[in-house]
């Protein structure tokens, strides 16, 4: 018999995590029980960890192969933990090919209601049949209007809740008072570096944002640098730390959104934390590099699918921020060519005043403020109606 009591979530990784704790903790405090698999934030917010999944994400073929073992070992032990708990619902957050066949399992065993917050690929712009999504979901929760319309067309039970980052990020009122906090000169350009959470992500552009500062603070001497940190052991974390030493005027700043509203300008690897930067209207260069493999398939699967890579750019069809991306598996990305975007934009004032125009059309497209609260009341009428859905 299932618990109306108890939700179930699981969110593979650092992102989903992040946009899954203010909804867990609006469900707990409207009485629910709310258990499953995430990481600090959520714990923080309220939830029973089953599984912290800090760690299981993945990028690229290679590092995907090598933690393939281990997600298959905890797929099936959620299987058994859902199936003896019989939750009321189970939340699925992003991680698309492993939550994908999570939902078929559960719908599969009529375990659970399955609400999907995030569905996988809902960022493209591209109509495409959906209809599979629809068989093994109750209902999806997508944060972007235009994958609402085309998910709906495929027969698909969707509600447009909007994107998190506009609760979680708006624009700074003073961005010089927030560096005054930081202990920088408020006057002085700021340049954040944000070159990700996952350790790959780190490895491969934390050297190339480093080598960027140092071309442009030779070029901008009174230039300040704020670092995105993270704490954790290793080869990689503790060789950017000694880069970091050997680096005049770089400020390590373990909260990302501090850096973001704080910043005149970020460096930063592509991914959600750009709607981030635009929720902000902080001005960015936007870049991705990895191991050579995974360039490889890149250009083999995706390369020439798309016109852009960068999400405001991708949201709007249009280019708003620039993009520094390797031609072929074959290049990399420079220390070079970032800053050489990130100086354009530096010494030029009307550049970035029309940026921050296109980042604030990007922000009306992610939706009003509220979305997290209006996916948990979505949540927890799955929970708690007894008629099928539709809602």
């Amino acid at each position: 018999m299932s618990d109306a009591r108890e939700v179930f979530f699981i969110a593979g990784e650092v992102s989903g995590d992040r946009h899954a704790a203010p909804v867990v903790r609006a469900l707990v405090d409207e009485g629910l029980r709310v258990c499953g698999v995430g990481g600090k934030s959520m714990a923080d917010a309220g939830a029973e960890l089953l599984a912290d999944a800090t760690d299981w994400g993945a990028i690229g073929i290679t590092e995907s192969v090598r933690r393939y073992p281990g997600l298959c070992l905890q797929a099936r032990r959620l299987r058994r933990i859902i199936a003896a708990r019989r939750p009321a619902v189970v939340v699925l957050v992003d991680f698309g090919y492993f939550n994908c066949w999570m939902a078929r399992q559960v719908k599969k065993a009529g375990l659970s209601r399955v609400v999907y917050y995030f569905p996988p690929g809902s960022w493209r712009q591209q109509a495409r049949d959906w209809s599979w999504l629809a068989s093994i979901t109750d209902l999806v929760l997508t944060p972007f209007s235009v994958n609402a319309g085309h998910l709906q067309a495929s027969g698909v039970n969707v509600r447009w809740v909007g994107h998190p980052v506009v609760d979680m990020l708006s624009p700074a009122p003073d961005r010089a008072a927030l560096r005054g906090e930081l202990g920088l000169p408020p006057t002085s350009p700021c340049i954040g570096l944000l070159p990700g959470s996952r350790g790959m992500e780190r490895g491969c552009l934390g050297p190339k944002m480093l080598q960027a500062a140092a071309v442009i603070r030779d070029a901008v001497p009174s230039a300040h640098f704020l670092w995105s940190s993270v704490d954790r052991p290793g080869g990689t974390e503790a060789a950017l730390n000694r880069r970091l030493q050997g680096l005049a005027g770089v400020t390590a700043v373990a909260d990302s959104h501090r850096i973001l509203r704080a910043s005149d300008l970020v460096v930063t690897k592509m991914g959600t934390v750009t709607l981030e930067a635009a929720a902000a209207l902080t001005p960015m260069v936007a870049t991705y590099d990895g191991p050579w493999l995974a360039k490889f398939f890149f250009d083999a699967i995706q390369r020439h699918a798309q016109r852009f890579y960068a999400m405001p750019n991708l949201l709007m069809g249009e280019q708003i921020v620039p993009e520094v991306v390797p031609d072929s598996y074959r290049q990399s990305v420079t220390g070079a060519a970032l800053a050489q975007e990130a100086l354009a934009l530096l010494g030029d004032p009307a550049a970035t005043a029309t940026m921050q125009e296109g980042l604030g059309r990007v922000r009306e497209k992610l939706g009003e403020p509220g979305v997290s609260q209006r996916v948990a009341r979505w949540i927890a009428l799955a929970a708690t109606q007894d008629s099928d859905l539709p809602l």
